[in-house]
């Protein structure tokens, strides 16, 4: 029984220095193309489908980034955190691992509108073509704000009343599990999340501490540079619905997801 609760941070291994992204697109043509030094246009979330995943890039006006990648089953397989900035049609990156920021890895856009733009990538070389989603998103509009007041809400002791762990092989659900551990999170204003696990004896004792970041309403929650996802259904001034979901990878192929959603209650 022990590490089911715990497993809800035990992050699948995801490099974020792997994935390094290069110059791309019309360099020859000597031009700016689209754009210009204006970040606001790429502001929002975007989307690069092709035939085995989807990469979406969301793209913050307050400088923060989200790099998740979906198999053609829609299920998460890689995702990355940065700060972001433009200049010239190059866009910088800082992958985040934990509280470090990492040095900048570069992009060169092409082709740039309001609705769309070009890159390659290598390692392997790959041409992304992405458009802007429907919905836009990006934190335009004062949803940093609204994540600053998630968070105010979400720091504090919650005792875990009840979970259920759900497994999925290849998109199909294969196995639910059910419990009442009585275990604490320590969600601190600072960016870190404390886990108490209650032993036989009925003592707590330390078993885990993590950073976490709120990005448009989505928790992030990083260990040691790999990172997984969590969502707050409900949250109020006593009582928090919450669902973290993990993946287990072969060669970088998705081949098991779970997830564990908790009912907590906060402590005084």
């Amino acid at each position: 029984m022990k590490k089911i609760i715990y497993s809800l941070f035990a992050l699948v291994a995801f490099t974020l220095g792997a994935i390094t992204l290069t110059a791309c697109g019309d360099d020859d043509n000597g031009g700016s193309s689209g754009g210009g030094d204006n970040p606001s246009i790429l502001v929002g979330t975007w989307s690069a489908p092709n035939s085995s995943r989807t990469t979406t890039v969301t793209l913050n006006s307050n400088g923060s980034g989200l790099w998740e990648e979906f198999s053609s089953s829609g299920l998460l397989v890689a995702s990355g955190t940065f700060r972001w900035s433009f200049s010239g049609n190059t866009l910088y990156l800082n992958w985040i691992s934990g509280d470090t920021e990492g040095a900048p890895t570069t992009a060169t856009l092409s082709n740039i509108t309001s609705n769309s733009f070009t890159c390659v990538t290598n390692n392997p070389t790959k041409t992304y073509n992405f458009t802007k989603d429907s919905e836009g998103g990006g934190d335009e509009g004062g949803s940093s704000s609204d994540d600053q007041t998630l968070k105010n809400n979400f720091v504090g002791t919650w005792r875990i009343a009840s979970t259920i762990q759900k497994t999925y092989v290849n998109g199909v659900e294969e196995s639910t599990y059910a419990d009442a551990p009585d275990d604490r999170l320590i969600v601190s204003d600072d960016g870190t999340i404390t886990y108490m696990e209650k032993g036989s004896s009925g003592s707590y004792h330390e078993d885990g501490v993590f950073t976490y970041s709120i990005i448009n309403g989505e928790i992030v929650i990083n260990s040691g540079g790999d990172v997984d996802h969590g969502e707050i259904h409900s949250l109020t001034n006593t009582e928090l619905d919450l669902e973290i979901w993990w993946k287990k990878t072969t060669k970088g192929i998705n081949i098991n997801q779970k997830t564990v959603r908790c009912i907590c209650y906060k402590m005084p």
